[in-house]
C-alpha cells in the first residue's frame, strides 16, 4: 500500500537530501575517475557522462518530491528499500519513488548508509531523451561486478551508489564503512587474481548476469499476466502490444508457457479478459522461484573440489562444489553448469506442475531471450566476450591452490568486517541513545561469522593471525554493545571462547 509521506518523513527525507548534496558536492570528475568505479575490462572509461549524470542525482529528487512522485509503499519486500517504479514500453516515465518506511524513520540505519539506497533508485530516475538510461546490470556484492565494461557501468544503478560510498568514506574520513564487504566481494577478488588460471570468476559472473535477467524479466512478465481487460480494451491492446519490441517479447514468454503446458491462455469471462486465477498464481510462482535461484547464487560458496563428474549445489550449507573435471570447460559452459546445478539442488519453490518442472531450465533461458531489447543489446558485448573467452585449464595443483585462496578471503572477510565493525559500534555508542537500539543483538551477527570462521580455521593451517585480529576486534564490539546492554555480556564470552584455540599460540 502506497500512501503520501507524513511531516516527520519528509522531515528525514530533507535530511537525506541534504547528506546527498554534501557528497555530491565533492562529486568532482576527477575525483570521481579516482574512484576507478568504471574500470572493467575493454577500452580506458571517460568519465565525461557519468559525471553528468551523477551531478543531476540531487535535483532529481526535488523534482520527484515537487511533482508529488515520492511515496511510502510498506508493502516493498523486505530486500528492498526504496523502489523506481518506471512505465514499460517507449517514451517510459517515472510513477513512483517508493520508499521503505525504515528508508524515512527515525533511527536504524545512519543517514550516509540510507542515502546510498536512495541514490541508486533516483539513478534509475534520471530522465534522458524519452528513456531511462540507468538500469541493474550488476550489484556491488555480486559475482558479476567487476566484469562490466564501462559503457555499461556507466548505465549501472549500483555504480552511483559505490561511487557516492566512496565519495562519502573520503568525505568522513571513514575508509570501508560504507563499501559491499562480505564474503561473495572477497571470494570475487580473489577469483579476479586468478585470471589465467581458473575461468570460474567470469563463470559465476555470467551466471550472475543470467540469473540476473532471467529474474527481472520473470518480474515483468508477472504484472502483465495478473492484468485483466475489458473485452473492448483487450481487443485494442493486444495489437498495440505486438506492435511494441518489449510487449511484443513479454506476449512471447506468455506464448511460451503456455506451449510447454504451464499456463493457459487468456480467456474471456462475463466482463474481463485474461488469465484464470490458476494461471495467474503459476506466473507469480515463476517470480518466486526465479527469486530463489539469484538467491542462492548469490549465497553459494565456491568450492574447488578434485574429485566428481560435474557442479553439485547443497542447498542446506549453500556448498557450490566445482570439480576440477569440469576445470577447464570454458567460461560459458562452466556457467550453464552452475545455473543446472543450482536448479538441480535449490530448494526454491516454484509451481508444482509437472510441466514447470521438467523444464525449468528452458523457462530461464526463454525469459533471457526475451530480456527487455535495450538491455539485452546492451549486455550483448558481454556476452560475446565470455563466449570467445578462451578456455583456461589449471593443473590440479593451482586448483587445490584456488580452493585454499577462496578459503583465505573467506577468513578475511570475516577478520576485516570485525575490525570496521568495531568502529562503527563505538561510533553508536557516542552517537544518539535512540540509535543504540542496534547494539543490542549485534552478537547474534557475529554468532554466524564465528561459525563460518571456526570451519575454515580447522581447514586451514597458519591462520591464527586472523583469529587474533577477530580477538581483538570482539573486545572492542563487546565493550560497546555491552555498556548499554550489559545482560549481553555472557554472549560475547562464549564467542570469545569459541574463538581462543585459534589464536596465535593455542595450537
Amino acid at each position: 500500500m502506497s500512501r503520501e509521506l507524513t511531516p516527520a518523513e519528509y522531515g528525514i527525507l530533507a535530511q537525506l537530501r541534504s547528506e546527498i548534496e554534501v557528497i555530491l558536492a565533492r562529486g568532482t570528475k576527477a575525483e570521481l575517475e579516482s574512484t576507478t568505479v568504471l574500470s572493467g575490462p575493454g577500452a580506458p572509461p571517460d568519465y565525461t557522462l557519468f559525471h553528468a549524470r551523477f551531478q543531476r542525482l540531487g535535483a532529481r529528487l526535488d523534482e520527484l518530491v515537487k511533482a508529488e512522485l515520492v511515496v511510502v509503499n510498506e508493502d516493498l519486500p523486505a530486500a528492498m528499500a526504496a523502489n523506481t517504479v518506471v512505465t514499460r514500453g517507449a517514451n517510459p516515465t517515472v510513477q513512483h519513488l517508493e520508499l521503505r518506511p525504515s528508508l524515512v524513520g527515525p533511527g536504524g540505519r545512519s543517514l550516509t548508509t540510507r542515502a546510498i539506497t536512495l541514490v541508486h533508485e533516483l539513478s534509475h530516475a534520471l530522465f534522458e531523451v524519452s528513456v531511462h538510461p540507468v538500469k541493474d546490470y550488476a550489484y556491488r556484492d555480486g559475482w558479476a561486478w567487476g566484469y562490466l565494461p564501462a559503457t555499461l557501468m556507466e548505465s549501472n544503478a549500483d555504480t552511483f551508489a559505490e561511487a557516492f560510498a566512496l565519495l562519502a568514506e573520503r568525505t568522513q574520513g571513514r575508509w570501508a564503512r560504507y563499501q559491499k564487504q562480505g564474503r561473495v566481494p572477497s571470494q570475487r577478488w580473489a577469483l579476479w587474481k586468478a585470471a589465467g588460471v581458473s575461468d570460474l570468476g567470469p563463470a559465476l559472473a555470467h551466471a550472475d548476469i543470467l540469473l540476473n535477467r532471467a529474474w527481472l524479466r520473470s518480474n515483468d512478465s508477472m504484472g502483465v499476466a495478473l492484468a485483466d481487460y475489458r473485452h473492448s480494451t483487450w481487443a485494442t491492446t493486444e495489437p498495440a502490444w505486438r506492435a511494441e519490441p518489449d510487449y511484443a517479447l513479454l506476449l512471447r514468454i506468455e506464448a511460451g508457457l503456455q506451449h510447454l503446458g504451464v499456463i493457459g491462455a487468456r480467456t474471456a469471462g462475463v466482463l474481463l479478459t485474461g488469465l484464470s486465477s490458476a494461471d495467474k498464481a503459476t506466473v507469480t510462482a515463476i517470480h518466486t522461484y526465479v527469486t530463489g535461484l539469484k538467491n542462492a547464487l548469490a549465497e553459494a560458496e565456491p568450492v574447488p573440489v578434485a574429485a566428481g563428474p560435474t557442479v553439485v549445489y547443497h542447498a542446506a550449507t549453500g556448498r557450490l562444489e566445482i570439480p576440477y573435471a569440469v576445470a577447464g570447460v570454458g567460461v560459458v559452459a562452466l556457467a550453464d553448469l552452475v545455473v543446472d546445478a543450482l536448479i538441480q539442488g535449490a530448494t526454491a519453490a516454484g509451481p508444482a506442475l509437472k510441466a514447470f518442472t521438467d523444464n525449468r531450465r528452458t523457462i530461464i533461458d526463454m525469459l533471457v531471450s526475451s530480456d527487455r531489447p535495450g538491455e539485452k543489446a546492451a549486455l550483448g558485448p558481454v556476452r560475446a566476450h565470455f563466449a570467445a573467452a578462451p578456455a583456461t585449464a589449471a593443473s590440479p595443483a593451482q586448483w587445490a591452490e584456488l580452493a585454499t585462496e577462496l578459503l583465505i578471503a573467506t577468513l578475511t572477510d570475516v577478520s576485516g568486517r570485525w575490525a570496521e565493525m568495531a568502529t562503527h559500534t563505538e561510533d553508536i555508542l557516542a552517537g544518539p541513545v535512540a540509535e543504540r537500539a542496534a547494539l543490542e543483538t549485534i552478537d547474534e551477527y557475529l554468532a554466524k561469522d564465528v561459525e563460518t570462521a571456526v570451519a575454515v580455521g580447522k581447514q586451514l593451517p597458519g591462520s591464527e593471525q586472523e583469529f587474533r585480529k577477530m580477538l581483538l576486534a570482539l573486545t572492542t564490539i563487546g565493550a560497546a554493545a555491552t555498556d548499554p546492554f550489559p545482560a549481553r555480556a555472557p554472549h560475547y564470552a562464549e564467542l570469545r571462547k569459541r574463538l581462543e584455540p585459534f589464536k596465535p599460540g593455542s595450537r
